[in-house]
């Protein structure tokens, strides 16, 4: 990506898928319910208090929401700061896109509701992935990109 407009334009892409499908999750469905898509994959509606996979759910509400939404405010600062350089690789403004989309996300909505709707739940039989949103996949998929960038041969 030549210029930070382009990723931009993906965060604000991201972000919106994110604010839509937990729009459409929080209207088509009741908290707690579930719809079964594949063999291996659900669409619930959960609403996480907590961080990530619902660590810390029973801490204050308000200590939730301020070190929560603090962290994400954080994040979203440093990727718009390091988009800004000029001297970032394609895929590294790409892994960067996706953080801050990830980041605002899930900042919107712990800021407007105090937990974050999940709503993807991966499952093998029984055994089920904690649920989740676009948000937390954009976080971890940049994170991703961002750590197999930093030790293939180029550095970030």
């Amino acid at each position: 990506m030549k210029t930070p407009y382009t990723a931009f334009f993906l965060i604000i892409l991201f972000f919106v898928l994110d604010v839509v499908s937990k729009m459409l999750v929080v209207h088509f469905l009741d908290v707690g319910s579930s719809i079964s898509v594949l063999s291996f994959l659900n669409i619930v509606h959960v609403e996480n208090s907590g961080i990530a996979f619902g660590l810390f759910g029973t801490s204050s509400f308000l200590f939730k929401r301020i070190l929560l939404s603090s962290v994400n405010i954080i994040v979203f600062i440093i990727v718009i700061v390091m988009l800004l350089r000029r001297k970032v690789s394609s895929s590294v403004s790409f892994g960067l896109s996706l953080l801050g989309a990830g980041a605002l996300g899930n900042l919107r909505e712990r800021l407007f509701s105090g937990y974050v709707t999940d709503f993807i739940d991966l499952h093998i039989g029984v055994h089920h992935y904690p649920a989740f949103n676009i948000a937390d996949a954009c976080i971890t998929t940049g994170i991703l990109i961002l750590i197999i960038r930093r030790f293939s041969r180029k550095s970030i």
